[in-house]
């Protein structure tokens, strides 16, 4: 939870890192568990960058788990852009803060199946 990243970016925030030391031991010990991270962004900006930018999100965070020792056939990423988002576009950048974000969700058999790399 809260793997958070600053506005029109998709480099890790420093506060990040034991956030994502915690969830790649918890990846590690879970006996081949499989998990989906999923990047959104916040509402400003257009439909199609966010897109990008949400994928990029999931992405940084499947590199950085990679590196702790996670092993890449037990993570998948896709972005979903701005279609969670809660926080109003006319919001300050510190309350949108909230929606650009990476979350990490355990799935298994045909639902990992049907899931692209």
């Amino acid at each position: 939870r809260n793997i958070l990243f600053n506005f029109n970016k998709a480099t890790l925030r420093p506060e990040a890192a034991p956030k994502l030391d915690e969830a790649a031991k918890v990846i590690k010990e879970s006996n081949g568990g499989t998990f989906l991270l999923i990047g959104h962004t916040d509402k400003k900006g257009n439909d199609a960058y966010n897109l990008k930018l949400s994928r990029e999100r999931a992405a940084s965070v499947v590199a950085a788990l990679v590196a702790r020792g996670v092993s890449p056939t037990q993570l998948k990423s896709k972005g979903v852009g701005e279609a969670f988002a809660t926080v109003p576009e006319k919001a300050s950048d510190a309350e949108r803060l909230a929606d650009r974000k990476v979350e990490v969700k355990y799935v298994t058999g045909a639902d990992w199946d049907a899931l692209q790399k």
